[in-house]
């Protein structure tokens, strides 16, 4: 099955039905949504939006490795105190 094969509501008409639709209907529109998001092959793509957790684990781990350097050690640490003030 394709996506395009994939039927059901559109997931803007589902989110403004949300208070009334029953838990199935929004099964379905979830559903629905994910399999036209789905590439043929089975996969998923999009961008990673997170917050800078995976970037300190990232850091702690390279110290806890012993492969981390200053200059990855100092990038990181900017990167995380920009985006904590964000």
């Amino acid at each position: 099955m394709t996506a395009d094969e994939v039927t059901g509501p559109p997931v803007e008409a589902m989110a403004a039905a949300a208070p009334t639709a029953s838990p199935r209907t929004a099964l379905e529109a979830a559903t629905g949504h994910l399999r036209r998001q789905q590439h043929e092959d089975g996969w998923w793509k999009g961008d990673l939006v997170t917050n800078v957790t995976m970037d300190a684990e990232d850091l702690m781990l390279r110290a806890f490795l012993g492969i981390s350097t200053p200059r990855t050690n100092e990038e990181t640490a900017r990167w995380i105190r920009s985006q904590q003030g964000a």
